[in-house]
């Protein structure tokens, strides 16, 4: 009966180790995807803002790209 009484409370705390080990991997999973999701969403800013860049300069000289030039704004910036 003893034997039987310690391990259903082994038992027990394993279910409760390996409860907090699935919540931690959850946790763990949600935070990187936050971080994915943020990263993507400023990359799309950036290209966003070049795109509107782009084409306000061109609006402003539309034969820039006729003549094989580029303005400065689509210009790499080290």
């Amino acid at each position: 009966m003893q034997k039987l009484l310690s391990w259903e409370i082994e038992d027990k705390e394993l279910i409760k180790r390996r409860r907090k080990e699935v919540a931690a991997e959850k946790e763990h999973k949600e935070e990187e995807e936050r971080r994915c999701v943020s990263t993507y969403k400023e990359e799309r800013e950036k290209k966003l803002e070049h795109a509107c860049r782009v084409k306000a300069a061109t609006e402003e000289n539309p034969d820039a790209l006729r003549n094989g030039k580029w303005p400065c704004c689509t210009q790499q910036s080290p």
